[in-house]
């Protein structure tokens, strides 16, 4: 919903071609950008969650994966 939001508002999210398709679930498809959903879901399965799972964030969850603000802000 937000995606497609995003997108009627002028956002570029990637070519028609790229974007998730619809499925039986959601018809009008997902707006959202196959390679972007891939590297969105590896995130979250290295800190255990999914899409649908997101536990309580532990302030010190970032840097225990390397995602350190060091890591983060382009120092």
């Amino acid at each position: 919903m937000v995606a497609k939001l995003m997108s009627r508002c002028g956002l570029f999210l990637g070519c028609e071609k790229d974007l998730v398709g619809p499925s039986e679930s959601n018809p009008d498809g997902h707006w959202e950008e196959v390679r972007f959903v891939g590297v969105n879901d590896a995130v979250l399965a290295e800190f255990g969650s999914g899409w649908d799972y997101v536990p309580p964030l532990r302030f010190s969850a970032a840097t225990e994966h390397g995602l350190d603000s060091d890591a983060t802000d382009g120092r």
